[in-house]
Formats: C-alpha cells, structure tokens, sequence
C-alpha cells in the first residue's frame, strides 16, 4: 500500500501505476479533481469507499487516500502480441469475461501457464483481483505469464483481430463441439463465468464458439475445468 495524497499523487506523476486507489468518501474537490486526472491518464480504477475502509487498511495517517500496488506489473496485449511475433511465435492468449471468483482465476492461470497460454487478458472492471489469494490459487502461474488488463474486452478483441488473432468462445448455445474446432496459429480464447457466461456485446465479435459435450445433468462445468479442457485441447493441436 501506498497511503498519503502526497506519496499518491508523486507515484502517478512518475507513471508508477497501481492496481486500485481507494479515495475517501466527500474528500476535498480539488484533490478528488487532481488525483481522478492522474488515474485516467494511466488508466487507473478509483473506488469511493467511507473513511472506515481506509481505518481498516491502515492505523498511519492517510490523508484520505490509497493506493494498492498489484502482484504483477500488468501489461498491454498489443505490446504483448507484437513481442510474441517477434519473437518468432504465434501468441496464444485468454481472455476472460466476468470470472470474479479469485480461485476461478487462479486456477484458470494455472492451467493457462501449464499449456502454454502467452498471456491472460482481463477486463478493468467486474474481475476477480490479482492478490495474494489469486497467486496461491494459480500455484505461482500468475507471476510467471503475461497478465493484461483492458478497459474495453470488444475493442481490445477487435484489436488483435486486426493483429491477425483468431478469436473462439466457449458458448452452450454454439453448434460445433471443441472437437471439431481446430484452434491453431495466432488465437484467443475466450471463457466466461458458468452463471453468466460471456456477454452479448462480447460474443458477436468472436470468430469462431463451440461447446463442450456433457453426458450428465449438470447444466454447465466449472470455468476453470473448462478452461483445463480447451487448454489442452489447443495445446495438443498447436503442438
């Protein structure tokens, strides 16, 4: 953590960027204007939250302000995907819509690291965080692959499209099976949460949705044994 609005203010000057500030409640307006330019010029979430939270966080004096330094240093995909052709390989990334369980992604990013995903890409907003509880969950997978973090995931889909990425979704109401999807060269795969699934405004960018065959009742898998499954899966192929 790093609290004071002067310790604050100083961090985003010189282009460190956190993973979250937290700003007290009804704090002054000339701050709450200063410090909210900083934040979104580097793309940096605030959350109003009552003087109690910050209490709570910290006894030392914090001026109204917080900011949570993240586990990873987050990346952006494109700097990611040219690296990746560089460097003579076919990135192969996935993207994850609405997973805001911290042991759903850490698993997630564990198979992900396994089966040699390049990267993960996770929306701003409505995403389970990278912390302390994440890391153990993905047996340390979180600190050893490309973590991105975007505002929007259908702008950024159509990005590497135009990057020359093949995109594929996961989706129960899709007509082919995994098996008869052939997920080879550049590609993003793309989950959502079993409860909501990926969103409608999210899904009609994706070039190609399949779903997993089930013999049971149970109407949908885990997402992090069905990221296992579709990992594997293109790991087998992409050889």
């Amino acid at each position: 953590m790093i609290f004071g609005r002067r310790p604050v203010v100083e961090m985003l000057e010189k282009g460190i960027k956190p993973d979250k500030i937290l700003l007290q409640s009804g704090i002054d307006a000339a701050f709450n204007t200063k410090i909210r330019a900083l934040a979104k010029d580097l793309e940096v979430q605030i959350q109003v939250v009552p003087w109690q939270k910050l209490k709570s966080l910290t006894r030392a004096t914090h001026q109204g302000v917080i900011a949570l330094r993240a586990f990873v240093e987050y990346k952006r995909v494109q700097n990611v995907v040219h690296q990746l052709f560089e460097d003579g390989h076919d990135p192969f990334l996935l993207m994850l819509d609405r997973i805001t369980d911290v042991r759903n992604l850490g698993a997630i990013a564990r198979s992900a690291e396994v089966f040699g995903a390049h990267g993960i890409i996770l929306p701003m907003s409505d995403s389970a965080p990278v912390n302390g509880e994440s890391v153990k969950a993905s047996a340390g997978a979180l600190l050893n692959i490309a973590v991105c973090r975007e505002r929007s995931l259908p702008k950024t889909l159509e990005e590497l499209h135009d990057l020359g990425l093949s995109s594929y979704a996961a989706d129960l109401r899709a007509e082919k099976n995994l098996a008869d999807i052939q997920i080879k060269g550049p590609a993003v795969i793309v989950l959502g949460s079993e409860d909501l699934g990926i969103s409608s405004q999210l899904l009609t960018h994706v070039h190609h949705t399949f779903l997993i065959p089930q013999l049971g009742k149970t109407q949908s898998l885990n997402v992090s044994v069905a990221a296992g499954i579709v990992l594997y899966h293109a790991m087998v192929q992409r050889g």
